[in-house]
């Protein structure tokens, strides 16, 4: 399956497998969750299927998700939120959803608190615009 989606020509066929495999993709969903990830951030029409893989794995092994995983998802939720003026994708929404309910919350919120840090202090590095008055 990871193969297939490095392949990314062959990735709606491995993405259709919604995790369907059980425990022996447990060594390798980080791996799966990164490059749907890296597929995601590209131009992709594979994102309904990206995202029902991202949550069949939330779904059936919880447990296993760590830090950078939970990460990768909300920045790419946030990406996605601040970069279209579109709302996010159905699935979209559904993996953010399952994602607060099933995620450990010793994983959940230590992601969330370096996320708020890592943009607070992006926000602080971007220079202010110059504020020019003008009398007519």
């Amino acid at each position: 399956m990871l193969i297939s989606i490095r392949g990314r020509a062959t990735a709606t066929v491995a993405l259709s497998a919604r995790t369907k495999i059980g425990l022996q993709i447990i060594p390798y969903f980080r791996d799966i969750i990164t490059e749907i990830v890296v597929i995601r951030k590209g131009a992709s029409t594979i994102a309904e299927d990206a995202y029902a893989v991202l949550h069949g794995l939330l779904i059936s092994i919880p447990t296993f998700w760590g830090t950078r995983e939970v990460t990768q998802i909300i920045t790419l939720y946030v990406d996605h939120c601040v970069s279209t003026s579109n709302s996010a994708y159905p699935a979209m929404l559904s993996l953010v959803k399952a994602l607060a309910k099933r995620a450990p919350s010793n994983v959940l919120l230590p992601a969330l608190i370096d996320l708020w840090t890592s943009f607070t202090a992006s926000l602080r590095t971007v220079k202010p615009i110059p504020i020019t008055f003008a009398i007519f």
